[in-house]
């Protein structure tokens, strides 16, 4: 159940980036038509309310939402050696989006909350967003960039002379 895959100039979130594949799935399209609709339904019902700033809020996620994806290609597909500045504004501007996004949904749901709920929902935020600056900024994958990590990899490589050394006379 594929379509077989046409270069396209501006990369939806329907489409694929990764030159192997030949055949998408139709669910991307179903997931892509989902948020057309549901975001529409709610902003006709929040204008109708005249809640403004669900508005503005549900038109910031869906044009995030593709702001995420075309920022998500972008940093896959530059090598992790070259272009490190320009991966790290990447991740910057793609960790910010993706906390305002958190936050702006905490605030629109602790409306009708009461507060220890509210509060607690901060609180759960506040801590996905921390991880996901942990993820993006400290924490490296292989755990090289801690600076302890560092000192005991430069002990480890000033210790290897000498070992091969002893190895060579024993």
């Amino acid at each position: 159940m594929g379509i077989v895959e046409e270069k396209s100039s501006f990369p939806l979130p329907i489409t694929n980036s990764d030159p192997e594949i030949k055949v998408r799935s139709v669910l991307p399209v179903f997931g892509l038509l989902n948020m057309i609709i549901s975001c529409s339904t709610t902003i006709y019902r929040a204008y109708i309310n005249g809640d403004i700033p669900m508005v503005v809020f549900i038109v910031f996620v869906f044009f995030g939402t593709f702001l995420l994806e075309y920022w998500f290609r972008l940093y896959n597909k530059l090598s992790p050696t070259e272009n490190s500045s320009q991966r790290h504004y990447i991740k910057i501007g793609i960790w910010l989006l993706i906390s305002s996004i958190m936050f702006g949904f905490a605030y629109e749901v602790s409306t009708f909350m009461s507060l220890a709920a509210s509060v607690s929902f901060f609180l759960v935020v506040l801590c996905g967003n921390s991880l996901l600056f942990y993820v993006y900024f400290i924490w490296d994958g292989e755990g090289k960039s801690t600076p302890a990590n560092k000192a005991a990899k430069a002990e480890e490589q000033e210790k290897k002379p000498f070992l091969e050394s002893v190895d060579k006379v024993c």
